[in-house]
């Protein structure tokens, strides 16, 4: 995965960090829908962060729940903007544009529905000019549902 997000970096003068020595060492859920959720979201902090850094943290929070927090040093979300992030086809414009022009406004609203898919919750933390933080919680073990 590490190659993809170096080559979505480009030119940009980033550093990506990831730090999942405190992951787990199993977790039973759906690979597919985990790499569409972490790629979204890494997308993102990288589109939306001209340079500093994009981070990338998975830990265990207690038994029976784990998380992967992705955050950047990016233009930031407003608050007004917050309420929706998560909705189809919206898309966080900036001071010099109104979006940036390789935003469908789909990536986070697929997030969202993944996320719920796996039985998980997805909160953000964001300020503008400072960046964003997308903490993303999951079970150990998703149950299939009957």
């Amino acid at each position: 995965m590490y190659e993809v997000l170096e080559s979505l970096t480009g030119e940009k003068d980033l550093q990506v960090v990831i730090d999942c020595d405190r992951a787990s060492k199993q977790v039973v859920t759906d690979s597919l829908r985990l790499h569409q959720i972490v790629t979204n979201l890494l997308s993102n902090a990288i589109r939306y962060t001209k340079s500093g850094t994009v981070k990338v943290k998975c830990e265990i929070l207690n038994d029976n729940k784990w998380a992967i927090v992705v955050s950047d040093t990016g233009i930031g979300i407003s608050p007004e903007d917050r309420e929706q992030i998560f909705e189809p086809y919206f898309r966080v414009g900036s001071s010099h544009q109104s979006y940036l022009p390789d935003s469908t406004g789909l990536g986070l609203a697929i997030v969202l529905r993944l996320v719920k898919l796996l039985q998980g919750e997805i909160d953000l933390v964001s300020q503008v000019g400072v960046g964003s933080t997308f903490t993303v919680t999951f079970p150990l073990q998703v149950v299939p549902e009957n």
